[in-house]
């Protein structure tokens, strides 16, 4: 500024215009990069659910659930989907699907398996395995003749003397400081 008028010296004319280009070319990039992972995310997802898709309706044919070839099957609810259908695998009565949506460098693919499982999965109770290939003893997590149930070797309390167990050492605490001496409600 010149001191005389008061006015921006010739060298500092224009500098607004010069920030504003380089803010607004850093929210373009921004932008862009924001909605290019949007669609990215966009594809990823389409590309998983269509081969999921794929791979329970090839499964479902293969063992005779729905009509048609497997990867025939696959293929047409990967095209319904908006998916190309990559590969087509069958095993036993397992499938393996991959699905591709888009083209070139932006093509995203997903993978996805179907069909029974390879081991029946364990039910856990606390931690300890129970089912049909259990480690646990059938006499230990059997339930005895009057309908308690065993738990290792002895039989379990049941509810009514659970709650017995408890009213019985409610009745015998001291009260606590602060409390009064009458009879704990119940």
């Amino acid at each position: 500024m010149t001191p005389e008028t008061g006015r921006p010296a010739p060298t500092e004319r224009g500098s607004v215009t010069a920030l504003l280009a380089v803010v607004l070319g850093v929210a373009v990039v921004v932008a862009t990069a924001a909605l290019t992972g949007a669609s990215a995310r966009t594809a990823s997802v389409r590309a998983q659910h269509a081969a999921d898709a794929a791979a329970v309706g090839a499964a479902a044919a293969l063992v005779g659930l729905a009509p048609g070839e497997p990867c025939g099957v696959a293929a047409r609810l990967t095209a319904v989907a908006g998916a190309d259908l990559a590969t087509c695998e069958t095993a036993a009565a397992t499938v393996r699907t991959r699905a591709v949506v888009g083209a070139g460098p932006f093509s995203v693919g997903a993978d996805a398996v179907a069909g029974p499982a390879d081991d029946p999965s364990e039910h856990y109770v606390y931690g300890v395995p129970v089912g049909p290939r259990s480690s646990v003893p059938r006499s230990t997590r059997a339930t005895n003749d009057i309908g308690g149930l065993v738990v290792q070797g002895r039989r379990a309390p049941s509810i009514k003397e659970t709650r017995a167990r408890h009213e019985e050492a409610r009745d015998r605490r001291e009260p606590r400081e602060g409390e009064d001496d009458r009879a704990i409600p119940r």
